[in-house]
């Protein structure tokens, strides 16, 4: 996906128990392939659609909604790209 640009990551957090970063998708945004090493909480702060990219390829589309926290365990492996046309945004909480 090299027409892609890198989403703006901003640390908030980052000791030994959690890591809090900001991550902000511009249109074309993308986070590139990696793999969670621990469990993480996401909270849109500015809704919309990201497309999570897997392993195989395959995507799929999610819409975040602003304030609707949601979680996922450690070991999900992706890309997150910003399809859209617009700003989307949120924080990621990770428990390590």
């Amino acid at each position: 996906m090299s027409d892609y640009v890198p989403a703006e990551v901003t640390v908030f957090a980052d000791d030994d128990r959690v890591r809090v970063t900001r991550f902000r998708f511009p249109p074309r945004g993308e986070t590139g392939w990696h793999v969670h090493a621990h469990a993480y909480v996401v909270t849109p702060t500015v809704g919309g659609v990201l497309t999570m990219v897997d392993a195989e390829g395959n995507a799929t589309e999610h819409t975040l909604t602003t304030g609707e926290a949601y979680y996922r365990p450690s070991g999900v492996a992706h890309n997150v790209v910003n399809l859209s046309d617009a700003v989307v945004e949120f924080v990621e909480t990770e428990i390590k």
